[in-house]
């Protein structure tokens, strides 16, 4: 298996992957964090299970500009405009669709995604149309931005065309009917536009029910 963590941060989830001897590529376009996610490989002996790339994924290829924040590294957001009043770091774009071949995954090897950037989820799904309709990508975790998309009705073409591509999406956290004290993951209709499960914060898009149904997380 192969995870890439898109908007790594720390690299919690990535390292994790790593730990079971599992391949991470990691994304993280904030030099210290990136720094941070290249030491704690080092440290914990992941090294050889582990890449990191310090720049943003997106729809194109551009600048951009973040600004960090001290008391959360993993609040920083993509902005197109320059800050007028503090100083942030420039951060560089490509595409998931123009970066995967680069990685050189067998074309075997099943694929997991976290993808946590702040609100730039929708256009990262964007730039990687033609990765994740790969059939090896069988789970992508990712954070549900409801600003991420121009407007409620491309938010719901954006989750209509993640089912089109052959997964099933369930809420993780935050939705109705959620249960935090089981963890289960509630199934999520599309073509509801009344359904309030769409608007979770967490989302997970599976191949198949029966690959949550292995780890008890679904209702």
């Amino acid at each position: 298996m192969a995870f890439l963590d898109i908007g790594s941060n720390l690299g919690l989830f990535g390292m994790l992957a790593a730990s079971h001897g599992h391949h991470s590529y990691f994304f993280e376009p904030v030099p210290p964090t990136a720094t941070h996610v290249c030491e704690s490989a080092h440290i914990n002996g992941f090294g050889s299970h582990t890449t990191v790339f310090p720049f943003a994924l997106s729809n194109k290829h551009d600048t951009f500009y973040m600004v960090p924040r001290p008391d959360n590294f993993g609040a920083a957001a993509l902005n197109a405009n320059k800050p007028a009043h503090v100083q942030p770091v420039e951060v560089k774009t490509t595409t998931l669709d123009d970066v995967f071949p680069k990685l050189n995954i067998d074309p075997a090897a099943k694929l997991v995604m976290k993808i946590d950037t702040e609100g730039s989820e929708y256009n990262i799904f964007l730039g990687g149309n033609k990765t994740l309709a790969l059939p090896n990508v069988d789970v992508i975790f990712f954070e549900n931005s409801w600003n991420s998309a121009p407007g409620e009705q491309a938010r719901w073409e954006w989750l209509k065309s993640i089912v089109r591509s052959g997964f099933n999406l369930y809420c993780c956290m935050n939705c109705k009917d959620f249960t935090p004290d089981t963890g289960r993951c509630l199934a999520i209709d599309v073509n509801d536009f009344s359904e309030t499960r769409a608007r979770a914060i967490e989302v997970v898009a599976v191949r198949s029910r029966e690959i949550l149904d292995l780890i008890s997380l679904t209702e």
